[in-house]
């Protein structure tokens, strides 16, 4: 678990060197909001990491995780540029951090 956990906070860098965003930040406009749901559901979808773990990384509470895992879910069902965004957003991190 430490390892996917360094991992975790080593992609919340990655993410701010290449989109110029700190996911971990109080910001709320509609970008980083949208990368920090990103980045939660990847983490979670794709390691053992709990809400709680990632609420650790990002100094946020465990409420507010679970609201962007269902937020993640609602607008990848329902917006297509969101949904493409993802895969890119995946694609740019995968080339970048081991998970």
């Amino acid at each position: 678990m430490l390892k996917e956990y360094e991992n975790a906070v080593s992609m919340v860098g990655v993410i701010h060197d290449t989109y110029k965003i700190d996911i971990a930040s109080d910001d709320r406009d509609r970008v980083t909001s949208d990368i920090r749901k990103m980045f939660c559901s990847y983490i979670y979808s794709s390691t053992r990491m709990t809400m709680q773990n990632i609420a650790e990384v990002l100094n946020k509470s465990v409420g507010s995780i679970s609201y962007y895992l269902q937020s993640h879910e609602s607008e990848y069902k329902t917006n297509k540029a969101y949904a493409d965004r993802y895969v890119s957003f995946i694609s740019t991190i995968q080339e970048s951090v081991e998970i």
